[in-house]
C-alpha cells in the first residue's frame, strides 16, 4: 500500500454502521468490498445516507473474478461499473482502469467480462499455457466447454493418492498430520457437513490446532478462526503443535496466507478448483506440497491428468487407470461397513446406473 493512502473493508455478515462511519468520517483511497455490501453502500440509506462514492474512480479491480461472475453475482456488477467513469473516458483528470485477476478463466466469464471493459482491453497470462485454439493441434486438457487450459503451479509438489473407499482418507490424513512435518495444513472439503465432521474427527489427533471455516459459521467467528491461524501458520505467537484449517472448495478462493507449506484435497471435485487449492500453497515463490486423495467419483479424472502432466508432476497408476474410460465413476463405500461420515445424496437415477458403472470400474482394474 503506497504511503499515506487509507483503505477501508466492506463486506456482509457484520452491521454497516462502523464501516459506514469510516467511510464518511475518514474517507477512503482504496475500497475493498464484496458486491453486495458495495451496492448497499452506493445507494441511499435514510440512516447512513451515501457512504460511498465511485464517480472518480481510477481504477476498477475485480480480484477472483470467474468466481464472482460465476456465482451470479453478474447484476451486481454492472450496477457497480455502471457508478463509475465509462472505462477508458476521462473524469476529471482521471481515467478508470478496469482488471481482472483469477487462477482460472473460463469462456463463458470471459464473454461476461467483456461488456465490462474497454474495446482495447488486453489479457496478460502469466505462467499458462495457450488455450487449446492458440495451442497445436491435438492439445488437450482444458475444462470442457470453456476453451481455457488450467494450468497448477509446478513449484508446488503435487500428489494423487488414489483410493477405493472414502473411509480410508480419513485414516491417511490422520498418518500424514502425525507426521510433524509440516508446521501448518490447509484441508479443503465439498460441504459444509463434512469440514465439521472432520474437525471434530482431527480433534482427537494430539498436538494439533484444528479448526474449520466456512459459510455456515458467523462472519465475526470465521474471523477470528482465520487470524489465529494466520498466526500459528506465520508462528507469530511462538505456538507449538501443527496447525490444520479445514476449509469448503468454496474458501479455497479467498483464502491468501503466506507460510503454508502443505495443502491436503480431502474431497477432489474438479480441475479448477484443483488449480486455486493447489495454489494456497508456495506463495510468493516459496515451496509447497499438495496431496489429494481421490475416490472414484469424485470429479473427471482425465482432468486431473491433463492438469498433473502439465505441471510436470507424476501421475500415479491408479488415477491414469481411472481416466481411461473416460466415464463417471461412483463413489465407493466399503462393503458392510457403516461410516458417520457425512454422504453426497445421490438421485434415483443415479441409484439405477450404479450396477453398471461399478461393472466399468472393475474392468478397468481388471476384474471379471
Amino acid at each position: 500500500m503506497a504511503a499515506g493512502a487509507r483503505m477501508v473493508c466492506v463486506y456482509g455478515g457484520v452491521p454497516k454502521g462502523e464501516q459506514a462511519r469510516q467511510l464518511v468520517e475518514k474517507g477512503a483511497d482504496v475500497v475493498v468490498a464484496t458486491p453486495g455490501r458495495c451496492l448497499d453502500f452506493l445507494q441511499a440509506d435514510h440512516l447512513l445516507g451515501t457512504p460511498l462514492c465511485v464517480e472518480a474512480v481510477t481504477y476498477l479491480v475485480l480480484d477472483e473474478a470467474d468466481r464472482m461472475l460465476e456465482a451470479g453475482f453478474l447484476p451486481e456488477i454492472r450496477k457497480i461499473v455502471a457508478s463509475c467513469p465509462r472505462s477508458g473516458e476521462a473524469a476529471g483528470q482521471t481515467r478508470r482502469q478496469t482488471l481482472f485477476f483469477t487462477a482460472t478463466w473460463p469462456r463463458a466469464v470471459r464473454e461476461a467480462a467483456q461488456a465490462l471493459v474497454a474495446p482495447s482491453a488486453v489479457e496478460v497470462r502469466v505462467a499458462q499455457l495457450p488455450r487449446p485454439h492458440e495451442a497445436p493441434q491435438g492439445a488437450s486438457g482444458s475444462e470442457p466447454g470453456s476453451g481455457e487450459t488450467l494450468t497448477a503451479n509446478k513449484a508446488v509438489e503435487q500428489t494423487v493418492e488414489v483410493f477405493g473407499y472414502h473411509q480410508e482418507k480419513l485414516l491417511r490424513l490422520r498418518e500424514l498430520l502425525e507426521l510433524r512435518s509440516w508446521p501448518s495444513c490447509l484441508v479443503f472439503c465439498k460441504t459444509k457437513q463434512r469440514c465439521d465432521w472432520l474437525e471434530k474427527k482431527l480433534s482427537e489427533t494430539p498436538c494439533t490446532w484444528v479448526a474449520a471455516i466456512h459459510s455456515g459459521r458467523k462472519q465475526l467467528e470465521r474471523e477470528a478462526t482465520l487470524e489465529n491461524f494466520r498466526s500459528r501458520a506465520s508462528n507469530r505467537g511462538n505456538e507449538k503443535g501443527m496447525a490444520v484449517l479445514v476449509a469448503t472448495n468454496v474458501v479455497a478462493r479467498g483464502i491468501h496466507i503466506t507460510g503454508v507449506p502443505l495443502v491436503v484435497i480431502y474431497d477432489f471435485s474438479s480441475a479448477a478448483d484443483y488449480v486455486h487449492q493447489v495454489g494456497r500453497t508456495g506463495r510468493a515463490g516459496a515451496k509447497g506440497r499438495a496431496i489429494t486423495f481421490y475416490v472414484p467419483g469424485d470429479g473427471d479424472a482425465g482432468e486431473l491428468v491433463q492438469v498433473l502432466r502439465r505441471a510436470e508432476q507424476t501421475v500415479p497408476p491408479g488415477l491414469a487407470e481411472i481416466a481411461e474410460p473416460q466415464e463417471p465413476q461412483e463413489p465407493q463405500e466399503r462393503p458392510g461397513a457403516r461410516s458417520t461420515e457425512p454422504l453426497h445424496r445421490k438421485s434415483e437415477a443415479d441409484d439405477a446406473r450404479q450396477g453398471w458403472k461399478r461393472q466399468r470400474w472393475a474392468k478397468a482394474r481388471g476384474k471379471k
